[in-house]
C-alpha cells in the first residue's frame, strides 16, 4: 500500500533576517522537527476609512491590507539531540560549534567530546536582530507555505508522558503560500529526550521537587523600515528594554523554610538542568581507582564521574589485583551507587586497583545558571491533607561573581546548523 504525502516542517536558519523581497542565503542543514502543530499567521490588518463624511451613514468596505504582522508558532514539539541544538541556536543566537577529538573539549560534564561528537555551546545574543530562520511547510491537503525572517521570543519545555515537550512562540517577517518546493522530509530516528534522564541541581535545603518546567525568554519585536516599501514588517529586533533571561516554575510536594527565606532575602543560588539522551555518539574513559571485595556485588570507585546509570553495559579494563570466579576485567551490566561510584555483579575476594572503565558517550543538553533567583512563591491553602505543597516561580538573574546569565550546551551529531554557501 502506497502512504499519502502528510504534512512536514523544515527549518533552516538564515543568514540575516529574511524580509519580503529580500535574497538571504539559507543554511544548507536543514531539520525537520517532529511537533503536533504549526501556526503560521500573516495577522494582516485591514485599511478601514469609516468615519469618514461621504454622504451616507453605512459601515464602508475595507481597502483591503494595510499592514502585516505575521506570527509563527511551534506546538508541542518532540525534539531529538539534532532539533533541540538548532532550536536553542535559534533561540539564544549566540553559538561556538567544536568537534570532538577525545582529548580536546570536554563537556560540562567532564567528559572529553569523542571523535564524531559535536559540541554546541550557547548564550544569549546581545546585538540588535536576533537568529533568524526560513521554514517550509506542507498540509495534509498539499498546501504549502513559506515564512522567513522567523525569531522566536519563547522556547518552553514541559514533559508529557515522560518525554520531553517543547512550544516555541515568535515572530515573521513574511509568511506566504508557495509551489510545491519538492522537498522530501528527512526523518530523525533517534529516540526522544525522557523525563527520567533529567536531572536538577538546586537550592540547598529546597523542599521536595514534584514537577520541573523551564523556558528560554527573550522578546522580539518587528520593525517597518522606511528603506524598503512593504507590508510586511522589513526588520525584526530584540525588543530594546527587556532583557533576556531563563524562566520557570518548580512544583514542590513539600514548604520549607529555606525556599522563603531565598525569596525574601533575594538570595541567589547556582542551579542546573542536564538531560541525558539513550542513543550512544561514542565512548568515554574514566580510570579506575579500587574494586573491593564483595560477593555477588562488589564496588568499583571511578576517579571521577562516570556518567553510567544502572543497567549500562562497560568494559573494565586494566585492573590489577583483583580475583574474582572470572576476572572483573571485561564487559559488565553496572549498578549505580553514586556518581563516581557502581557494582557489578561478581563476587571478588581480592581487592583490585588501576585501569579504565569505558563506556557509552550519549548526546546530551545542559542549562548551567550560577545566579538563579525564586522571583514567586504560590502555596496551597492548608488543608486536611498530609502535607501542604506549593509552586515556585524563578528566573535566572545577572551573576555579580561570574559575571554570567546561563550557559546551556548541546551534544550530538550535528556538526554545525549555520552553513551558507
Amino acid at each position: 500500500m502506497t502512504v499519502a504525502a502528510g504534512p512536514y516542517l523544515q527549518l533552516a536558519l538564515e543568514q540575516s533576517p529574511g524580509f519580503e523581497g529580500s535574497n538571504v542565503l539559507v543554511s544548507s542543514v536543514p531539520v525537520y522537527p517532529p511537533l503536533e502543530e504549526v501556526t503560521d499567521d500573516e495577522k494582516m490588518t485591514a485599511l478601514e476609512e469609516q468615519n469618514v463624511i461621504r454622504g451616507f451613514l453605512a459601515r464602508m468596505p475595507h481597502l483591503g491590507a494595510a499592514m502585516y504582522e505575521p506570527e509563527f508558532k511551534l506546538g508541542k514539539l518532540h525534539p531529538r539531540p539534532s532539533h533541540l541544538g538548532f532550536l536553542l541556536a535559534l533561540m539564544l543566537g549566540d553559538v561556538t560549534d567544536v568537534a570532538g577529538d577525545g582529548t580536546t573539549y570536554t563537556d560540562p560534564d567532564g567528559f572529553a567530546v569523542p571523535v564524531g561528537a559535536y559540541m554546541h555551546t550557547m548564550k544569549f545574543r546581545f546585538a540588535v536582530e536576533p537568529a533568524t530562520c526560513q521554514a517550509l511547510a506542507s498540509t495534509g491537503n498539499l498546501e504549502h507555505r513559506l515564512a522567513t525572517g522567523i525569531a522566536l521570543s519563547d522556547l518552553k519545555f514541559s514533559f508529557a508522558n515522560g518525554a520531553m515537550l517543547a512550544d516555541g512562540d515568535g515572530l515573521a517577517l513574511t509568511t506566504v503560500p508557495i509551489a510545491d518546493p519538492g522537498v522530501t522530509p528527512v526523518l530523525d530516528l533517534a529516540m526522544p529526550f525522557r523525563r527520567g534522564d533529567m536531572v536538577l541541581q538546586w537550592l540547598t535545603g529546597s523542599a521536595l521537587t514534584r514537577d520541573f518546567e523551564f523556558a528560554f525568554n527573550a522578546p522580539v519585536e518587528q520593525i517597518w523600515s522606511p528603506i524598503h516599501a512593504s507590508l510586511f514588517p522589513t526588520d525584526i529586533w530584540y525588543k530594546n528594554g527587556e532583557m533576556p533571561y531563563v524562566s520557570g516554575t518548580i512544583s514542590k510536594a513539600t514548604i520549607a523554610d529555606d525556599d522563603w527565606a531565598a525569596l525574601a532575602e533575594g538570595g541567589q543560588f547556582a542551579a542546573s538542568i542536564r538531560i541525558g539522551h539513550r542513543d550512544p555518539l561514542g565512548t568515554k574513559v574514566v580510570a579506575v581507582t579500587s574494586v573491593a571485595t564483595g560477593t555477588g556485588n562488589s564496588l568499583v570507585t571511578c576517579a571521577g564521574p562516570h556518567g553510567c546509570k544502572s543497567g549500562d553495559t562497560v568494559l573494565l579494563a586494566g585492573v590489577t589485583g583483583s580475583v574474582a570466579p572470572s576476572t572483573v576485567n571485561g564487559e559488565q551490566v553496572i549498578t549505580a551507587t553514586g556518581p563516581d561510584t557502581f557494582t557489578i555483579p561478581l563476587t571478588v575476594t581480592h581487592a583490585g586497583t588501576g585501569g579504565t572503565c569505558t563506556s557509552d558517550y550519549h548526546a546530551a543538553f545542559w542549562t548551567v545558571m550560577p545566579g538563579c533567583e525564586l522571583t514567586k512563591i504560590t502555596r496551597d491553602a492548608i488543608k486536611a491533607e498530609r502535607r501542604r505543597e506549593g509552586k515556585y516561580e524563578w528566573e535566572s538573574r545577572y551573576d555579580h561573581t561570574t559575571g554570567e546569565l546561563a550557559t546551556v550546551t548541546v551534544v550530538n551529531d550535528v556538526p554545525t546548523y549555520a552553513t551558507y554557501a
